[in-house]
């Protein structure tokens, strides 16, 4: 759990989730999200989760302005299907 009480365990399927689904179409393929540099609660989790700093720009918020960002990036995807005890086997 993160503080506020939410769980995490729900957000490390979707990530598993996410991974086995490009497994299935690409199964040399890599993974990249977004996350506002402000958000530190999800910067610590996607670093949990292995995830690497690659990039910083800012970029498009949804009210218009420009807002710092960074990517992160899953190079070993394999890794993640057992991100959680809830984690996904591979899509068929």
């Amino acid at each position: 759990r993160r503080a506020g009480g939410v769980s995490r365990v729900p957000c490390r399927a979707l990530i598993a989730e996410a991974a086995a689904w490009v497994l299935a179409h690409q199964p040399r393929g890599t993974m990249y999200l977004w996350v506002y540099e402000g958000n530190r609660d999800a910067r610590s989790f996607y670093e949990s989760l292995g995830g690497d700093s690659v990039e910083w720009m800012l970029r498009p918020a949804p009210d218009g302005s420009r807002v710092p960002s960074i990517r992160y990036l899953w190079r070993d995807l394999r890794a993640l299907l057992h991100t959680s005890r809830d984690a996904v086997s591979p899509l068929r």
